[in-house]
């Protein structure tokens, strides 16, 4: 029998998963050790990976729930610098994360990672000083801690996932992935309960000074399990310059169609949850508590995603996944346009999509990130991997900016009425996110799909 190999990467099958490769998905055991690690190493590099993740999800919930902008509500911020502080992680991870990753390659990936995770403890000072600032203070505050937030942020994931690969083989990476995932989205989701709780009871400065002071000392932690995980590929000084380093990576067949594919669907989904929160708080006035509450639903759709997600990319392949994702989308955008023209529970309503987008958003990740190492070039790898998020992050900032200048330059009305009920401006950025993201499926054409369909089989 002849075997067929896959173009980009040759020695991996054709439809990326072989033999090997379905069996091991089964059963998670490491196939053969990479260099340097041994397959002890690995499993136990694995196993601190997830620590690391349960550990790091409970301070980035400030940045991925509705809790910035619940404290941006608070503290009086219109709306147009809202949704334009929201997207600032997203617009610094464009700009700045390759040449980091770059930076990373050539210099250490855990020495980038230190400054990182140590300058998002500084963001987090900077929080808890607003929140004990006097109110000419308060706003600048926030901004910078934002800011250097996202500098820390741009420098650890830089390297993060070039370092996770050496523990992560090709054959167990959709199960890990999807599992891993959901180990850390039930603490995150349980510290988002224990935060809408709080919110609900008493929503105030003071409230969200003791949340900033526990994520500060999660960030503590955070930084002594990161000094455990070991660095199996040791950085490399005579890489080329960047410009050249890019272009090499650039090049690489089938790899910037996939980045740009990420571009084009965080860019008509990146900002929705921004716009759900909005809605909910300015439009619908639910409290504070009640929109934390929405948003840890979507965190409980994202634990059923990443785990049916990593099942099924291990059993489907990516492209299926990619094109349910996106009629997925399309599906529970259209429906917010109409959460309240049945006459139902507005709640259950609205709680039933948000986990819905939650779902599909899980399932995707796990398609992007399994696809994007079975794409990934050989050399430069830190540089590789964050052309991937750079591009995804990029997109996801333009759709909260994009978002932000029409209502700044009053582009759509601020009130009209579907079906009988008056909607809003944020309700039109949904409707052309939405009609969007259908569209795009037609670009599933030119992804490749190199982690294909994964034939089951018995255990040996």
């Amino acid at each position: 029998m002849v075997k067929i190999e896959n173009p980009i990467n040759p020695g991996l099958p054709a439809d990326g998963v072989g033999r090997a490769s379905r069996v091991n998905a089964m059963t998670d055991e490491a196939p053969a050790q990479s260099p340097g690690l041994t397959p002890e190493e690995q499993a136990r590099g694995r196993r601190l990976i997830v620590w690391m993740a349960c550990i790091s999800c409970t301070p980035s919930l400030i940045f991925s729930s509705s809790m910035l902008l619940l404290f941006l509500t608070m503290i009086q911020m219109d709306r147009v610098g809202t949704l334009l502080c929201l997207s600032i992680p997203a617009l610094f991870a464009m700009v700045f994360q390759t040449p980091f990753a770059h930076w990373a390659d050539r210099r250490g990936k855990k020495r980038l990672g230190y400054a990182g995770i140590s300058l998002m403890a500084v963001a987090y000072l900077g929080l808890l000083a607003s929140a004990l600032a006097t109110a000419s203070l308060v706003r600048p505050f926030v901004v910078t801690a934002v800011v250097i937030y996202s500098l820390g942020s741009c420098l650890y994931t830089s390297g993060w996932f070039a370092l996770m690969m050496p523990m992560i083989p090709e054959p167990v990476r959709a199960s890990f992935f999807g599992r891993m995932r959901v180990t850390y989205q039930f603490v995150a989701l349980g510290v988002g309960l224990a935060c809408s709780a709080l919110l609900e009871w008493r929503s105030s400065l003071g409230v969200f000074g003791w949340i900033f002071v526990a994520f500060l000392a999660m960030i503590l932690v955070w930084l002594v399990l990161y000094g455990r995980l070991p660095e199996a590929e040791k950085p490399v000084p005579t890489l080329p310059p960047f410009g050249q380093a890019l272009g090499a990576v650039a090049r690489a067949r089938g790899y910037l169609p996939f980045c740009a594919y990420a571009f084009l669907l965080a860019l008509f989904t990146g900002g929705c949850p921004f716009l759900f929160g909005l809605i909910e708080k300015t439009i619908l006035h639910l409290s504070d508590g009640t929109v934390a509450l929405l948003a840890n639903v979507r965190l409980m759709g994202a634990i059923l995603g990443f785990y049916l997600g990593g099942k099924a990319v291990a059993r489907f392949g990516t492209k299926p996944i990619f094109l349910s994702c996106h009629f997925g989308f399309g599906l529970v955008l259209f429906a917010f346009l109409w959460r309240d023209a049945g006459g139902g529970p507005l709640l259950a309503i609205l709680g039933s999509l948000e986990f819905l987008f939650g779902l599909v958003m899980a399932a995707s990740s796990v398609a992007f990130t399994v696809e994007m190492y079975a794409l990934i070039p050989p050399g430069s790898k830190s540089l590789s991997t964050s052309l991937f998020i750079t591009l995804q992050g990029g997109g996801a900032a333009l759709s909260g900016m994009l978002a932000a200048w029409a209502i700044r330059l009053g582009v759509f009305r601020d009130a009209w009425t579907l079906a009988g009920a008056i909607r809003s401006d944020y309700d039109v950025l949904l409707l052309i996110y939405g009609t969007l993201v259908v569209v795009v499926a037609v670009t599933l054409g030119l992804v490749p799909s190199v982690v294909g369909q994964a034939q089951w089989m018995p255990r040996e």
